[in-house]
């Protein structure tokens, strides 16, 4: 199983290699653990609501981070299979075939200098469902790489999206809401998806409501102790600081 010691491993291969004792496929390899442990950090979720293991594959797969501290390497990032989800004792399960391929760097003024080499790794990832940042919602195991295996493109059903009136729904909720438990109740009737994660309280007489869809899309507001309502793109700060 793998947890966090990508990073210090490949800055431990790029110093072995500047030494000649490491290969370029070994620094390969390394990157490739990178990239899945970024992964699997990227899609842990941070909201109570499941996720289904098509939509964290989806995920994963929008914006993974490449590592920045090696030049010239090519990267094929493919999800093989996905099953369950993330409120299963199991956890979502995504299968992940990673690839590095580094260009031959010959300059000297290049660091590292370094000749071809290449790796493609296999890795099952699981996620569990945890509430807030949890780093044991993730693990990573990797496997062989299935021999002639295609890659898959998970396409979830419906992808939630904030709907185009949020700001004004927010707006209207925290106009009406008289308490706590009424802004509350609110914000769930006007946003009865359970995709959606909401967030509500009060603090000093202001008022204080969040809407997020998963990670992707949140705008956050407040109302004043005068009565006046303030929208954000959203500040998830303003939430957890409670102002």
């Amino acid at each position: 199983m793998i947890r966090r010691a990508a990073s210090a491993t490949t800055a431990a291969a790029i110093a072995v290699l500047l030494a000649g004792c490491v290969s370029s496929d070994s620094l390969a390899g390394s990157l490739t653990e990178r990239i899945a442990i970024g992964i699997a950090d990227d899609v842990t979720p941070q909201v109570p609501e499941p996720l289904d293991a098509e939509y964290v594959a989806w995920w994963g797969l929008q914006h993974p981070r490449t590592p920045r501290d090696v030049a010239g390497v090519e990267y094929s990032i493919d999800v093989l299979s996905w099953a369950g989800n993330t409120a299963d004792e199991d956890g979502a399960r995504i299968e992940l075939r990673i690839g590095a391929h580094i260009l031959p760097r010959n300059d000297p003024f290049s660091i590292p200098a370094h000749t071809e080499g290449s790796a493609t790794r296999c890795w099952i990832m699981t996620i569990r469902q945890r509430y807030g940042y949890d780093p044991d919602s993730w693990r990573l195991d990797e496997e062989s790489c299935p021999d002639g295996a295609r890659a898959a493109r998970p396409t979830p059903d419906s992808l939630l999206t904030m709907p185009e009136d949020a700001e004004e729904e927010l707006v209207a909720v925290l106009s009406a809401a008289a308490s706590p438990e009424d802004l509350a109740d609110r914000l769930h009737a006007a946003f009865p998806d359970p995709g959606y994660s909401l967030d509500s309280r009060e603090a000093d007489g202001r008022f204080f409501a969040m809407v997020r869809v998963q990670r992707r899309d949140c705008i956050s507001a407040v109302r004043d102790e005068t009565g006046e309502i303030r929208v954000d793109s959203c500040d998830a700060a303003l939430i957890a600081d409670g102002g």
